[in-house]
C-alpha cells in the first residue's frame, strides 16, 4: 500500500509540474504584421535587437492619456523595449522580468516606470507578436 500512495503522490508532482510549466509558457501567437491591433497608429518601430514584438493600447487612467506603445519582447519575455509617446515626449523603457517580477532597468524620461509592468502585462495577455527578420 505505501508503495502504491508513493506512486500515486509521484503521479500527481510530475502533473503539477507539467500543468505548472505550460501556465508559465504559454504558446506564443505569431501574426502578419497587418494584425496589429492599432496599426495605424504606430508611432515607433521595433527594436530589431529583440525577437518579437507587438503594439499595445494604454490608458494612463489618472490623468487620462491614451497611448499606442510599441513593445519589442525576447522570445522567453526575459527582456522588454517599450516606446511611445506620451505629451509630446517620446517615452522608452528597456525592462527584464526573471518570471515573477519586472525591473525597469531604465526610463528614458522617469515617468513610465510604474506603468510599464501593466503595459507589459497587456503585451503578453494580448499574446499577438509579429516575428522580428534577422
Amino acid at each position: 500500500m505505501k508503495k502504491f500512495v508513493a506512486i500515486l503522490l509521484t503521479l500527481v508532482l510530475a502533473l503539477c509540474v507539467v500543468a505548472f510549466a505550460e501556465e508559465a509558457a504559454p504558446e506564443l501567437n505569431f501574426v502578419a504584421e497587418e494584425e496589429l491591433p492599432a496599426i495605424d497608429d504606430i508611432e515607433f518601430d521595433p527594436n530589431e535587437e529583440y525577437d518579437m514584438w507587438t503594439i499595445v493600447e494604454y490608458t494612463i487612467e489618472d490623468i487620462q492619456a491614451d497611448l499606442v506603445c510599441t513593445i519589442s519582447a525576447k522570445e522567453d519575455f526575459s527582456e522588454f523595449y517599450l516606446e511611445c509617446n506620451f505629451y509630446g515626449d517620446d517615452q522608452m523603457t528597456r525592462t527584464t522580468w526573471d518570471g515573477e517580477a519586472y525591473e525597469v532597468l531604465e526610463d528614458k524620461t522617469g515617468f513610465m516606470k510604474g506603468d510599464t509592468p501593466t503595459i507589459l502585462d497587456l503585451a503578453k495577455e494580448q499574446n499577438i507578436w509579429v516575428k522580428i527578420e534577422k
